[in-house]
């Protein structure tokens, strides 16, 4: 049955559609959690379900994951491993990383029983997650995983809670009328990245210029000092020119250094370098030869400033 857009389908289908549209490539978790949702991942989707030895290890992989690879880490427990899933979110919540854990949570008509392990576990979560929630319809499933993820990424990054209802998800199995709407732009972080227009571009190019940091084409590739990578390809898009390299073998860094060396071998202190004194030179005569560094020196003005270095250089002992 289709209700506008929306049509009717499991938790576990729309979960499992969601994250694959989140571009989720992996999920750590102890099991069993959301087990019908593992089913239709392993039917719908190419997302690597690992199994991991504790409910720590999986916050702390998915930690990793996420500060490795910019997205969200999924990380699962059911209802009775919620609280070492908790302890594992401190690492994730002090380095500001996006991870988000999934857990079981508590039957209505299991609470206030003293069933085994059946405790509140929402309070555990409140200090190391940005946004703790609970969902105890499955019709929420849409919007509560796109809250989820959207929390995660934007502003400071961190670590977000959703708590199914059963202690081990249960509630995946039901149905609704649903839409599984990802949104890819949450699925990383930074999630906005605005591209620069013609105007500015040129306008950063000219302050690059200004400031002697070239931006050079070598070997084939772009290279660029500083954070002027970015505004090279750019820059080659709009077929604006930029510097080249002597050597295509050079790094930025390289040849900004050369730059800065060529820059001092033509100044006054740089002319007083005895690898431009010439030694065929008789003093106030000339050698015949040129160059763009080459000088004609009268050699007793540099024995005297020099304090007979270049005699030394030239095999002279006088």
């Amino acid at each position: 049955m289709l209700l506008g857009h929306n049509r009717k389908m499991s938790g576990a289908q729309c979960l499992a559609d969601m994250l694959k549209g989140y571009g989720v490539t992996h999920v750590f978790h102890v099991p069993a959690v959301l087990r019908t949702t593992f089913a239709e991942m392993e039917r719908r989707t190419e997302i690597k379900r690992l199994h991991v030895h504790g409910e720590k290890a999986a916050a702390y992989m998915a930690d990793g994951y996420a500060r490795a690879s910019g997205k969200p880490g999924i990380c699962m427990a059911q209802v009775i491993g919620a609280l070492n899933l908790a302890a594992g979110l401190r690492d994730a919540w002090l380095a500001h990383a996006p991870v988000i854990a999934m857990t079981g949570g508590r039957e209505p008509k299991t609470k206030f029983r003293k069933v085994y392990q059946e405790i509140d576990d929402m309070p555990a979560f409140e200090p190391v997650t940005k946004f703790n929630a609970t969902v105890d319809d499955v019709a929420r499933f849409p919007d509560m995983v796109r809250q989820a993820f959207r929390t995660a990424v934007t502003g400071c990054p961190g670590p977000v809670h959703l708590q199914f209802r059963g202690n081990e998800g249960q509630i995946d199995a039901e149905e609704a009328d649903m839409e599984p709407l990802a949104e890819p732009q949450f699925a990383r972080v930074p999630p906005f990245r605005p591209e620069p227009d013609e105007t500015s571009l040129r306008a950063a190019l000219t302050i690059l210029q200004d400031a002697a940091r070239p931006v050079i084409v070598a070997g084939g590739g772009v290279r660029a000092s500083g954070a002027a990578s970015e505004l090279v390809a750019l820059a080659q898009a709009l077929q604006i020119p930029v510097a080249t390299s002597l050597n295509g073998k050079d790094s930025g860094r390289h040849f900004a250094q050369r730059q800065r060396r060529n820059s001092w071998q033509s100044s006054a202190v740089g002319r007083r370098g005895r690898h431009l004194f010439a030694r065929e030179c008789e003093p106030g005569g000339q050698c015949g030869r040129s160059g763009r560094f080459h000088r004609h020196r009268d050699r007793r003005h540099d024995d005297a400033f020099l304090g007979g270095a270049q005699d030394r250089h030239a095999g002279n002992s006088d």
